[in-house]
C-alpha cells in the first residue's frame, strides 16, 4: 500500500508539471509520462490510459468512500470487503498528508476512487475465483509476468476459464537493457495461442489485453473480457457480459475497454 501511495504522488506531481516532466525525465519516467501527455487531444472514444483526464469529473471527498464501495458491491463485486475500504482509505489519507506537506491538495474524483478500491480489492493475493482481477503494469516477477497474468484471468472465470501448458521464450531479451521480444504459449479450449509481446524491462506489454478479449471472444456464459486503466500504472480486469459492464459504467462512470485501439 505504501509503495502505492508513493506511486500516487509521483503521478500527481508529474500531472502538475507537465513541461518539466517531458524535459527532464528519462527512463521509465519519460515513457509514462509520455503516455499521459503525448495524447492530450480528446478522441471520439475514450482512450484507454487517458480518460480519466479527458472528462470533467466532479471532486470527491473521503466521505463519499462507504458509498462508493457499496456501489460496487451492489453490481456483485463482493472482493470490494469491509478490509479493501479501511486499507484504501488509509492508504489515500497517507497520500493527502504527502501532498499537504508539500504545499497541494490532493483532488480526487468519484471514478478514481472506485478504481482504486477496485485494484486494492483485484491485486491481493489469493487463489479462490474472484469477481475482479487487477495488477500493477511493472511486474516485480518479470520471468512469469505473462503466467500470473493468465492465472489472473482464470480466477475471474470462476471455472469457467482454463489455460494449459504456458510457457514464455524469453531468448528474445536482451539481458543486459531488458529490451526485445518474448514469445508466450498456452491452450485454450483445445487450441494453442501464441502472442509475441514487446518486452520492455520488466513492463507488461499492454497489446495483450486486446489480444486475449479477441481470442477469448464470448464464452457460454456470454460473458467477456473486459479492462480498465486506473489512470497510473494499474489495469482492473472483468470477466462479464456486455450488459454488466452498461450497469457498472452507469454506476461508476468508468469506461471499460476490450482493446487498446
Amino acid at each position: 500500500m505504501r509503495k502505492r501511495a508513493l506511486c500516487i504522488l509521483l503521478a500527481l506531481c508529474v500531472m502538475h508539471v507537465p513541461a518539466m516532466a517531458q524535459e527532464n525525465a528519462d527512463g521509465i519516467l519519460r515513457e509514462f509520462a509520455g503516455k499521459l501527455f503525448d495524447r492530450i487531444q480528446p478522441e471520439k472514444t475514450p482512450d484507454p490510459y487517458l480518460w480519466l483526464y479527458e472528462q470533467e469529473t466532479t471532486r470527491a471527498v473521503m466521505d463519499d468512500l462507504p458509498g462508493i464501495a457499496q456501489t460496487l458491491r451492489s453490481l456483485g463485486i463482493s472482493d470490494v470487503t469491509e478490509q479493501v475500504e479501511n486499507s484504501y482509505r488509509q492508504m489515500t489519507q497517507e497520500v493527502i498528508t504527502l501532498m499537504s506537506e508539500h504545499g497541494h491538495e490532493y483532488e480526487i474524483s468519484r471514478g478514481e476512487m472506485a478504481l482504486g478500491l477496485l485494484f486494492a480489492a483485484g491485486s491481493a493475493k489469493k487463489e479462490a475465483p474472484s469477481f475482479v482481477y487487477a495488477f500493477d503494469a511493472e511486474f516485480d516477477d518479470v520471468e512469469n509476468m505473462y503466467r500470473d497474468f493468465l492465472s489472473g484471468i482464470e480466477r475471474i472465470g470462476c471455472g469457467e476459464l482454463k489455460f494449459d501448458h504456458i510457457a514464455e521464450d524469453l531468448s528474445g531479451v536482451d539481458g543486459a537493457t531488458g529490451d526485445g521480444t518474448r514469445k508466450i504459449s498456452f491452450e485454450f479450449r483445445g487450441k494453442t495461442a501464441t502472442y509475441q509481446a514487446v518486452a520492455q524491462h520488466d513492463w507488461f506489454d499492454a497489446g495483450m489485453l486486446g489480444f486475449m478479449h479477441e481470442l477469448m471472444g464470448a464464452g457460454d456464459s456470454g460473458k467477456e473480457l473486459y479492462f480498465v486503466f486506473d489512470g497510473m500504472q494499474g489495469v482492473v480486469l472483468f470477466y462479464q457480459t456486455p450488459q454488466w459492464v452498461k450497469e457498472f459504467t452507469q454506476a461508476t462512470g468508468c469506461p471499460l475497454f476490450t482493446s487498446m485501439n
